[in-house]
């Protein structure tokens, strides 16, 4: 994949997040304006869940296609993480 391709898929990544996962992790929402500092482990482990299309978790994303959830994940790994 090139830088190029990499970008796209974190910017589409970044307004999906914005748009089906900000009510409840924060961005634009609630007074906050970034994204919570998510570990790799913990991306993982959101993406395990989707995969499953485990209803108890994360249901606003289980009728998201595969590409939509990779742009997300992709979105939160390669952004750069909030200084602290």
């Amino acid at each position: 994949m090139n830088r190029d391709s990499l970008v796209k898929i974190c910017e589409n990544g970044r307004t999906l997040f914005a748009e089906h996962c900000s009510g409840c992790h924060g961005i634009f929402s609630k007074g906050k304006d970034s994204v919570p500092d998510f570990t790799n482990a913990q991306i993982d482990l959101y993406g395990d869940k989707v995969l499953l299309r485990d209803p108890g978790n994360h249901e606003s994303l289980i009728n998201m296609s595969f590409a939509d959830i990779n742009a997300i994940q992709y979105f939160l790994r390669y952004r750069e993480k909030s200084k602290k």
